[in-house]
């Protein structure tokens, strides 16, 4: 539709990203609205209003035939939330070009501050803060900090609470604490996994003498817990477990060893319907529609590197690669905000934009996980490393469904906390080309517990079934990146091979103690294939404040470019 706008003008959308694709908000007019609704510049609402809906016309665009220029929190229509508070989103200066239109955007008229907290080394502690600004300069700034109860400790000066001041440092936008060292004495005998929330309160003056407030919190952890990750003790001990939604029919639980369906009947994190609190009723459970529930762990030591995580996942599918109900985990940082957690592999699939559930549009893991001789799951493995920056970090797991159709759910072996990262997939297969003519090797590498045997299955063509070509103790190979490698030869594996056009498919299964672990599948043409397409993904997240990530796709045989460039067409950085 938008091909259809008249030149040199602007077309502004309010987006409600908590309604699925074609959802709209309950109640009636005017506080129904759609996921996608057209802010129009007269103001008259007569896209949205029943009876009529209209379709909309030159008045409703910026500027338009009645020279709105401007869009903000004070304008009419303004740019509130629908649940009527300011988003301090503004455009200004809104222009009409012979082929474009220009405008200002801006997202805050004031000040705003990142913050960097850590402590030092010693007994008492010194606290390292620093304020990062951004937007229009303060003038001056101070900060009053509390250590929220259980506090743990308290300030070498007496108390919980102490205010400072802080300098602009050389005259760049960060500013530091000045005047006597803040100090922190912790209390003696605090258990593994202790910490303080600080709640900082910022004072200043902006540069056009207005007052400026920020309050945000940090989290600090003290004691090391080496066992921060484990559910096989007490439960859910430090582990939090909530319901975003309030629907209770869902909820994760610890299956114990006694009912524990793995081979090595280990414990289990399990997130299912609310009924099935233990593996007695295995495999005939499921988790209930319209379900989203979070199991978050304590701060993370700041050692750990990357968490492993193997896992089984059954929730309801639209088709290969897309999911309607799913899973995702997410990093947690000192101050509440969330970060996604991608997996090295990356996620399998992704949530349907139109599912009602709470993930819906985001990658996930979803799809329907085999189950082995007497339902014994076959597990995958995926990495997630923990993000750069000021920790600690918390592991957030979240499972979210549609309205119809229920699954086994999600089940968690192991949750490893990695002191390194080891880099690259958590199940690395590759196909790699020939040495002589004997056709490709298939590679891979097991990283983890003992296997010494490995099952190798492969079929032509996603429409085919898996066959067995291989299951024994693998030929070890050296002085490559892999420990392991099938060479095509003769059987089976070299029948499909043989067809110079053949599209083979090829996956690994470790046998492990802990039991089957199955790789991702890795594809091999014959003919060398087409060349894939190149596709750039979508940023996420968007907006953003951190890390952004961008998914890519392409032929992986040509060196590629990627270049960042701004508003403006200018190149910013490249990357090849």
């Amino acid at each position: 539709f938008d091909a259809a706008l008249p030149g040199g003008q602007l077309l502004i959308y309010h987006v409600d990203e908590s309604l699925a694709e074609g959802e709209a908000s309950g109640g009636s007019y005017p506080e129904r609205h759609l996921r996608v609704a057209v802010v129009e510049a007269d103001g008259d609402d007569e896209l949205s209003r029943p009876p009529q809906f209209g379709l909309g016309g030159p008045s409703d665009l910026f500027p338009g035939t009645m020279g709105v220029t401007a869009f903000g929190p004070d304008t009419d229509p303004a740019s509130d939330s629908y649940d009527g508070l300011p988003t301090e989103v503004r455009l200004t200066g809104i222009t009409s070009l012979p082929a474009a239109v220009m405008f200002t955007a801006s997202c805050a008229d004031d000040p705003r501050l990142t913050i960097s907290l850590a402590f030092g080394s010693g007994t008492p502690a010194p606290l390292q803060l620093s304020a990062h600004e951004i937007g229009p300069p303060l003038t001056d700034l101070r900060v009053t900090i509390d250590a929220v109860a259980p506090a743990g400790g308290q300030f070498a000066s007496g108390g919980t609470s102490v205010t400072r001041d802080l300098i602009r440092q050389d005259g760049s936008a960060t500013w530091e604490l000045t005047g006597e060292p803040v100090l922190w004495l912790t209390d003696f005998g605090l258990p593994p996994g202790s910490g303080t929330r600080f709640a900082l309160a910022f004072a200043g003056t902006a540069s056009d003498q207005s007052d400026f407030l920020m309050d945000t919190t940090r989290y600090w952890i003290w004691i090391v817990d080496p066992d921060v990750l484990d559910f096989t003790g007490d439960w859910p001990g430090s582990w939090q477990i909530t319901h975003p939604d309030q629907t209770l029919g869902t909820t994760w639980h610890r299956w114990s060893i006694a009912s524990s369906p793995a081979p090595d009947a280990s414990p289990l994190l399990v997130c299912s319907g609310a009924a099935h609190s233990s593996g007695v009723s295995w495999p005939d459970i499921h988790y209930e529609n319209r379900a989203h529930a979070v199991l978050t762990s304590a701060a993370i030591a700041p050692q750990i590197a990357a968490v492993r995580l193997v896992h089984f996942v059954e929730t309801e599918v639209l088709t290969t690669g897309i999911g309607i109900d799913g899973c995702v985990a997410e990093w947690v940082g000192p101050d509440d905000g969330v970060i996604p957690a991608v997996p090295a592999d990356g996620y399998p699939a992704a949530i349907d934009p139109q599912s009602l559930g709470a993930l819906h549009g985001r990658p996930a893991f979803a799809g329907i996980d085999p189950l082995g001789a007497d339902a014994v799951p076959v597990w995958r493995v995926d990495l997630f490393s923990v993000p750069d920056g000021p920790g600690p970090f918390r592991l957030r797991l979240r499972l979210a469904s549609n309205g119809l159709w229920r699954y086994r759910g999600w089940l968690v072996t192991r949750c490893d906390p990695l002191a390194e990262n080891p880099g690259g997939s958590a199940f690395p297969v590759a196909w790699l080309p020939p040495a002589d003519n004997s056709g490709p090797v298939l590679a891979w590498s097991w990283l983890w517990e003992e296997a010494t045997t490995f099952r190798v299955e492969a079929r032509q063509g996603p429409q085919a079934a898996w066959q067995e070509v291989f299951d024994g103790i693998a030929t070890t190979i050296d002085g490559n990146d892999y420990q392991y490698a099938l060479p095509a030869g003769s059987g089976p594996l070299g029948d499909m091979l043989s067809d110079a056009a053949a599209r083979v498919e090829a996956r690994i299964t470790a046998h492990t103690d802990l039991g089957d672990v199955r790789s991702r599948t890795v594809v091999y043409y014959g003919d060398g294939g087409a060349p894939r397409p190149s596709h750039l993904g979508r940023p996420y997240p968007n907006p953003a404040h951190a890390d952004v990530r961008i998914a890519i796709a392409t032929d992986t045989r040509q060196p590629v470019v990627l270049t960042l460039i701004d508003m403006r067409g200018r190149l910013v950085r490249s990357w090849t």
